[in-house]
């Protein structure tokens, strides 16, 4: 991407809507790739700030972070997440993706600009932002509910209006209700004095009062909000013990890693206090653990186990956890896993930890088999029949990559699509299952390829591109009538789908159903009539038919729509111009291909050829491009031009070459043996027929044998012409195809000695 593209481009589209933007696309002076900004499910870490998640704040990080690389960013993004949601970046791209044009990330380089103003502003009146500094800009309609959450941002509402229409219209709003930096200050300092105030708590008259509220606050899973009522309780009476085990666990479960030194400090008084208790040692481990003592925790957590009489299976499955979810050893937290199994075999947490180790370690088999025994202990867990069907698309997508793709078919066998209702999984798994399919049909499996589609239609019966491929399995079975309903499903599914309309008239092209064919094409237009695709392929089946004047009309709306799309239209409307005898239009339509970057040498070395203009043709093309780019009709138009122009020799080379490159084409073989007759090179000229005949067969044949036989005819080699001419005859498949050879190869060498008379006498007698 040029920079003086990407500005130019800018400068445009600030001044008008998404309509008027696709329209200018194509006059910047080179193509401007699209790149995509991507959501997130949770924040992210960037240059030290955390932004809340969300496409739209995702845009904002751009705006923190000024040096940051946007493509590098984009990229970094799509990684972080399909790593740690496990899934491939097309997955990503099709389910999770906020998919923006350049024309809409420039309104958000617009904004970000904006931002970056702002952020300055505030930087420059003493606001500080920490590693949790967050900035939202809101654009849904639930704004006000969100409103609390908001405001615990460290500064928040830069803009609030509904979604751009426009980036004109987007544009402008911005600009209009732009907060000031001190309107924003203002209310910065508003909110931080209001966390100031809320952080002065009027505690009950009673230590029980007091514990009490604590305790409501822990059981709504308001632990920093608990804390300072246990330590109250403390202040007012140091040998609280049941206040002091509370602090003690709100300590634990708190992030701070001085609350985990005081969890420590605190159970360690209470086990002088009360004395040694499992639960004390499990807490105690938890804490150290926060502080990655792990060696203490280990320790802490084998001496829960020795005073834990009943459930001694704690121990080793804390310990497992550690090791799994700590110190990354997944072999460690498997053998401490399956100890907790061997002492409580139906301990749910320590059958998912296996479960998900396994997972996470593609041995998909294991963690079916964890997850099916969490079904046995309780068969009403629908979620873990959803994740087995998960695994099994997963172990398919293995079976795929590593081309085991009979076992991928048996796995694909077991998935019930009953048992999958989330949307999500539905797609993902009908979409595994068209891998499959692909894979399959890749290796010319067909039958296992349909019923691979036809397993994935069973899950998603709307997916269009399922009955395509189905089709096209049927297709090359050569079941056409087959092919033709599934194709016609896939249009009735989506009636947009270019494709199905163009698959459903090849094969009627191929019955020779013509007229359905061409009604087929017409209702590709009919239901996509701002698309260049239906106009480009009816043109072209136009021409196909003869029909040029229609041809035309649908290559020059095709051209009109896209002119950089399908390049095979432009030569195809150049070859329709030709055949009308319109070449100053070919000329022109040429003229428009080179400059966008497009040589169209075959057709345009064509159009000269038959206007006449056999010097242009010669010069049309350019000399460095090899022969075996070149079609073989343009050598040999091309030869022909310069027999034309009596440059015999240039016309030699062209044959000469030409045979080399395209040794499949009989015109030029026939071709080059009779200039050579022309120029009285009998001996070469046999040369190249002799070499012809051994390339070619059957009727191929036929005008060598007749140029061989018109040679021996000018040597006076009368018996060896007559058997020349008999192999033509052999050749051919009749005898009025045989004379019109005959009569055509006659006329062209002038002053070779053999009269008219004497050559059709002998061709007569030929039976």
């Amino acid at each position: 991407m040029e920079i003086q593209n990407l500005e130019l481009y800018a400068k445009e589209t600030v001044k008008m809507g998404i309509k008027e933007i696709l329209e200018i696309r194509d006059k910047l002076p080179t193509p401007i790739e699209k790149f995509h900004l991507f959501a997130m499910p949770e924040s992210l870490y960037l240059d030290g700030l955390m932004v809340k998640s969300g496409a739209i704040n995702d845009e904002i990080t751009l705006a923190l972070t000024p040096d940051i690389d946007i493509e590098l960013y984009v990229n970094s993004l799509t990684e972080t997440f399909c790593e740690k949601w496990d899934m491939d970046p097309e997955e990503y791209e099709l389910y999770f993706s906020n998919l923006y044009d350049l024309p809409v990330c420039l309104y958000w380089m617009e904004m970000i600009k904006a931002v970056r103003e702002i952020v300055a502003g505030l930087k420059k009146e003493g606001v500080e932002f920490s590693k949790s500094a967050e900035v939202g800009i809101w654009f849904d309609d639930d704004y006000e509910e969100d409103e609390d959450d908001f405001k615990s941002m460290a500064f928040g509402d830069l803009n609030k209006f509904p979604k751009p229409e426009s980036i004109r219209e987007f544009l402008e709003m911005f600009y209009a209700k732009k907060k000031t930096v001190d309107k924003l200050l203002k209310e910065l300092k508003e909110w931080q004095q209001a966390e100031e105030d809320a952080k002065r708590i009027d505690f009950p008259d009673s230590i029980d009062a007091i514990l009490e509220k604590g305790i409501e606050f822990s059981k709504s899973l308001k632990n920093s909000e608990s804390i300072p009522y246990f330590e109250k309780v403390l202040e007012l009476d140091p040998d609280h013990t049941d206040g002091l085990e509370r602090l003690a666990r709100a300590y634990t479960n708190s992030y701070d890693d001085d609350h985990k030194k005081k969890a420590i400090e605190a159970y360690h008084r209470l086990i002088e206090q009360i004395g040694p208790k499992d639960y004390f040692y499990y807490n105690l481990g938890h804490a150290y653990k926060g502080l990655k003592d792990y060696d203490k925790v280990i320790a802490c957590y084998k001496k829960a186990g020795e005073l834990d009489l009943e459930e001694k299976h704690y121990t080793p499955y804390y310990i497992g956890k550690l090791y799994y979810s700590d110190k990354e050893d997944y072999d460690k937290a498997i053998t401490f896993f399956k100890e907790a199994l061997s002492i409580k075999p139906d301990h749910e947490s320590s059958i998912e930890y296996l479960a998900s180790i396994y997972k996470d370690l593609g041995n998909y088999d294991e963690a079916i088999k964890f997850k099916k025994a969490l079904l046995d202990i309780d068969p009403d867990r629908e979620l873990i029949t959803y994740e087995i069907n998960g695994l099994r698309k997963k172990k398919i997508e293995k079976c795929i990559e590593d081309g085991l793709l009979d076992e991928a078919y048996e796995i694909a066998k077991d998935i019930n699509p009953e048992e999958i209702n989330d949307i999500l999984d539905r797609d993902l798994t009908a979409f595994t299952l068209r891998d499959l399919g692909d894979a399959f049909q890749k290796e010319e499996e067909y039958d296992k390829a349909i019923l691979s589609y036809q397993k994935a239609i069973e899950i998603k019966q709307d997916d269009h591109i399922l009955y395509n491929q189905i089709a096209t399995c049927y297709y090359m079975l050569g079941d056409y009538d087959t092919a033709i309903s599934y194709y016609e499903k896939s249009v009735e599914v989506a009636p947009r789908y270019i494709n199905g309309w163009n698959n459903i008239a090849h094969i009627l092209i191929r019955q020779d159903k013509l007229d359905l064919a061409l009604s087929c094409y017409k209702k590709s237009i009919e239901h996509n009539p701002e698309e260049e695709e239906p106009y480009y392929k009816l043109g072209l089946f136009l021409y196909s038919q003869g029909d040029y004047k229609q041809a035309v009309i649908y290559l020059e709306k095709a051209c009109e729509i896209d002119l950089y799309s399908h390049p095979d239209k432009i030569e195809g409307l150049i070859y329709s111009y030709v055949m009308l005898k319109e070449y100053d239009k070919a000329i022109e339509v040429d003229s428009k291909a080179l400059e966008m970057g497009q040589d169209f040498y075959d057709a345009m070395v064509y159009t000269y050829y038959q206007k006449g203009d056999y010097k242009k043709a010669i010069a049309r093309i350019d000399s460095t491009i090899p022969y075996s780019s070149m079609h073989p009709n343009t050598v040999n138009y091309l030869a022909i031009s310069c027999e034309n122009i009596e440059d015999y020799d240039k016309a030699i080379e062209y044959y000469k070459n030409g045979t080399k490159a395209h040794k499949n084409h009989i015109i030029l073989y026939g071709n080059y043996a009779y200039v050579l007759v022309k120029l009285k090179k009998l001996k070469e000229a046999k040369s190249v027929l002799e070499e012809g005949i051994k390339i070619f067969e059957g009727q191929d044949r036929l005008p060598l044998y007749l140029i061989l036989g018109h040679i021996c005819l000018i040597e006076d080699k009368e018996p060896e012409a007559i058997d020349y001419y008999t192999k033509s005859l052999a050749a051919s498949n009749s005898e009025e195809n045989f004379k019109n050879y005959a009569e055509k190869y006659y006329k062209t060498p002038k002053d070779n000695g053999v009269t008219e008379e004497k050559y059709l006498s002998i061709i007569n007698t030929i039976k």
